[in-house]
């Protein structure tokens, strides 16, 4: 279960991460 819970962490944070560059793109 441990592992499951980690690897929808590191889908949340890439996702987020995503988010950021999308946004960033938009401000530049």
């Amino acid at each position: 279960m441990a592992i499951g819970k980690e690897v929808k962490t590191k889908i949340a944070s890439i996702g987020s991460t995503q988010k950021i560059t999308s946004a960033m793109e938009m401000v530049a």
